[in-house]
């Protein structure tokens, strides 16, 4: 395409960064998980924790009631 230049160089890019970013997300909620159930399990309340985590008291109960695979 005249005037854009290497199109799909650049959708490939894009598809690589999309990718990086779904896998640093799945990273992120696994650290999240996993801290939260240490935090709760050392006795830190849960909005302590949930403020720690930037998350809301619901979602640090939500994390800490499943159990891992």
């Amino acid at each position: 395409m005249p005037g854009v230049g290497d199109v799909l160089g650049s959708a490939r890019q894009v598809e690589v960064l999309r990718q990086r970013a779904e896998m640093a997300e799945k990273e992120a909620a696994t650290a999240v998980r996993n801290l939260a159930r240490d935090l709760t399990g050392a006795g830190i309340p849960v909005r302590d924790a949930a403020e720690l985590l930037h998350v809301s008291p619901q979602r640090i109960s939500q994390l800490t009631s499943v159990r891992p695979d």
